[in-house]
């Protein structure tokens, strides 16, 4: 059913024509002879308007359009295991190793990491496929290319992180990329994140919480192994655009007291309360220090003063004023935090009511569930967005993240 109005008749169209024209031929002081005939004009042009027809829905998109065919959404039940095709896909990583690929039809999948045009008849979308990608070049009225403006203004609006699959020709630029055009922002704070992935153990040591230290040391020498020895591919990847040194580290992880590093940073002109914590500049600089000195980027400094430390952390037996906690320091940077804990109850209600916690009332239930019996424990939080920066020696931990949070950003 149509819902356009029928045309008008000559009667309405005399009855409009005599609404809109002036009741007297006479000119009034308000309107002289020129402004009469505009008026006379505009009620014939309403008029001639009343009698044609309305103009006709659009067209739907790619009715017109030649190369329909050749794009858009791929419909739901295609991806329900309809059927199998025996189609094959080329693997993004292997087009530019192939020196044949050239001149190759070629169908990849995956995921639209860049889309830009230029005009209405060219649009360029860099497909990524695990860590490899290739730049897919849509050029509308290219002989045999089967690309429509439409097609264009179809992948143009793609949104990013799209699945696609597209189906081209392989062809090799005349001069190699070289570079990338890269956009400057500031970033209030370049190592924390409100929302992070964290790697927090808890675990029985048998007497002495250095195993919990031995335990950091064996998983994060292996893991640093693993990275240079197995992923220096990828690793090559990010050194070609953000480069770095590689880390030094040792095979058995050098451990130093919080004293013995208060003292390095004394001897090279940096005054410290011996009883305080590290500021984000002493770090740093001790870091420099301990790899003059030791040779090493990784290090943990333990035995920290209590004041520094939550009132679960157990005192040392020799020196109350001092504790049985660890940090671990990357670059020069904290990546973990760690300590016994106290799993006394009557020591934890004392360490409390020392530190001016009320943990009678405000968590009565974690102190009671200490009366039921704990063992000797321990444990240790990473912040693997940290170590994955610091390993890599970049500026920011947003660049490790998939999802950054911070104080400027919750969204997406």
């Amino acid at each position: 059913m149509s819902s356009e109005p029928p045309p008008a008749s000559a009667a309405a169209v005399e009855e409009l024509a005599a609404g809109l024209a002036p009741a007297t031929t006479e000119p009034t002081p308000s309107k002289n002879k020129k402004q009469l005939n505009k008026d006379s004009r505009r009620a014939e042009r309403a008029a001639r308007r009343q009698q044609q027809p309305h103009m006709q829905p659009a067209a739907a998109p790619g009715a017109e359009d030649p190369f329909a065919a050749n794009y858009g959404d791929v419909p739901v039940e295609e991806t329900q295991s309809k059927a199998v095709t025996g189609r094959s896909w080329a693997e993004v990583s292997d087009l530019a190793a192939e020196a044949a690929a050239a001149g190759r039809a070629v169908v990849v999948r995956g995921f639209a990491q860049e889309i830009r045009s230029l005009g209405k008849m060219m649009a360029f979308v860099v497909l990524r496929q695990g860590m490899s990608s290739v730049q897919c070049v849509l050029a509308a009225g290219a002989d045999g290319a089967g690309v429509s403006k439409q097609m264009v203004a179809y992948a143009k609006g793609l949104t990013k992180e799209s699945t696609v699959e597209v189906e081209g020709v392989v062809a090799f630029p005349k001069e190699p990329l070289v570079s990338t055009t890269q956009q400057s922002r500031n970033f209030p704070d370049t190592q924390d994140l409100c929302e992070f992935t964290g790697l927090d153990v808890e675990m029985e040591i048998m007497e002495h919480y250095f195993e919990v230290c031995d335990l950091i040391d064996g998983l994060f020498v292996s893991i640093f192994k693993h990275l240079t020895e197995k992923c220096k591919y990828e690793l090559g990847i990010i050194n070609s655009q953000y480069p770095f040194e590689p880390l030094k580290y040792l095979d058995q992880t050098l451990r130093l007291n919080y004293e013995e590093g208060i003292q390095m940073l004394k001897e090279a002109g940096t005054e410290m309360d011996p009883m305080g914590d590290l500021n984000t500049e002493a770090e740093r600089k001790l870091g420099r220090l301990v790899k003059e000195k030791y040779g090493t980027d990784f290090f943990i400094l333990h035995r920290y003063p209590s004041a520094v430390r939550p009132f679960y952390t157990m005192p040392c037996y020799d020196n109350p004023a001092y504790s049985n906690s660890f940090d671990v320091f990357l670059r020069g940077e904290e990546i973990i935090s760690g300590a016994q804990r106290i799993h006394i109850p009557g020591m934890l209600a004392k360490r409390a009511q020392e530190c001016g916690v009320d943990a009678s009332t405000t968590m009565s239930a974690y102190m009671e569930s200490f009366s039921f019996g704990a063992p000797l424990h321990g444990g240790f939080g990473a912040g693997l967005e940290r170590v994955v920066m610091l390993f890599c020696g970049l500026g920011h931990v947003r660049m490790v993240s998939m999802f950054p949070r911070d104080s400027r950003r919750i969204s997406p």
